[in-house]
């Protein structure tokens, strides 16, 4: 299963020379790939370091350069996705997002259907 995601991804990213990555706030235009990974601790990679995140290491498969903004916050909800890193989609202009969040949500009492409300919020 995570070889198909993984292949979607490099799909969807239009990936074809050689990868870097940088976490910075902001990253300057260029032809590289932008993404942009939104969400919470499994994004952020708590207990884990910065190079070994899941969006770090989903591009160290690819094959083309990105550029890799780590939008994710420990502790960060789907309403915390929606007001504080949803606003970074403007700034940088990403070309692939990926999502993971929801833990915190579950943690916080949240039904399913008002999480399944938010995310769709989040993906329009």
């Amino acid at each position: 299963m995570m070889v198909r995601w993984l292949a979607l991804a490099m799909a969807l990213g239009g990936c074809a020379a050689s990868h870097g990555a940088t976490d910075a706030a902001v990253a300057p235009a260029s032809a590289n790939v932008r993404y942009l990974a939104l969400g919470d601790s499994f994004t952020i990679g708590t207990g884990a370091t910065p190079a070994t995140s899941f969006p770090a290491r989903l591009v160290s498969r690819w094959t083309c350069p990105v550029d890799l903004v780590n939008a994710g916050v420990d502790g960060f909800t789907t309403d915390d996705v929606i007001e504080v890193e949803l606003p970074q989609l403007k700034s940088f202009a990403p070309s692939f997002v990926t999502l993971l969040v929801g833990a915190n949500d579950i943690v916080h009492g949240e039904s399913a259907e008002t999480y399944r409300t938010k995310v769709r919020a989040i993906l329009q």
